[in-house]
């Protein structure tokens, strides 16, 4: 399965020596994937396609995409038939003295609203 990514990654760095001390320049563990880069691997790849980080590239990737696609539609198809709510995401409250919300600060009391 061969995926491009739509944008930099934090990647393994295959250089990394476990001998010697971890450090950002002479011996990081990571190191940035630039966008536009192909990998090639199984299909934990699917998960950066999902997550909007990658397209598919080649046909088995596409065809897992499209499964993927199929399971979901067809999760949403049953979810509808038995009458079950779809989550929503739970609104957050701006922080005192902020304008931009911060998750997390939200009371329960403020869900029940």
């Amino acid at each position: 399965m061969k995926v491009k990514l739509t944008s930099d990654q934090l990647g393994k760095n295959p250089d990394f020596d476990p001998k010697y001390l971890v450090d950002k320049e002479t011996n990081p563990v990571n190191r940035i994937v630039p966008a536009g880069t192909e990998l090639e691997g199984d299909h934990e790849l699917l998960y950066l396609i999902i997550n909007g980080q990658a397209e598919p590239v080649d046909d088995k990737a596409k065809q897992a995409w499209q499964r993927h696609l199929d399971k979901k539609k067809k999760a949403e198809q049953a979810k509808q038939k038995l009458g079950l709510k779809t989550r929503k995401p739970i609104a957050v409250k701006p922080a005192a003295g902020s304008t931009t919300p911060t998750p997390g600060t939200q009371s329960l009391g403020d869900l029940k609203k």
